[in-house]
């Protein structure tokens, strides 16, 4: 039973033992588990999600006019 492993990292990076080529023990689930919100799994608004979800189809110049009427409202300059 070898309960050393003698090789050496690379310059290219980490290297996996051999026989273990499997899954990382690492997750990439995030957030804490009891339901805390963050920026990525806050609820959106309706109307915002409707306006996200048919940007594509407007006409250029409703874009334009949205995008203006955000900006005026809050102070910033185009």
């Amino acid at each position: 039973m070898q309960l050393l492993n003698t090789q050496t990292v690379g310059d290219e990076g980490l290297e996996r033992f051999p026989g273990n080529e499997g899954n990382s023990p690492f997750s990439d689930a995030r957030g804490a588990e009891c339901g805390a919100v963050d920026a990525d799994s806050a609820p959106i608004a309706p109307d915002l999600s409707l306006v996200v979800e048919r940007w594509s189809e407007l006409p250029e110049a409703v874009r334009a006019g949205i995008v203006a009427m955000v900006r005026t409202s809050t102070g910033e300059k185009p």
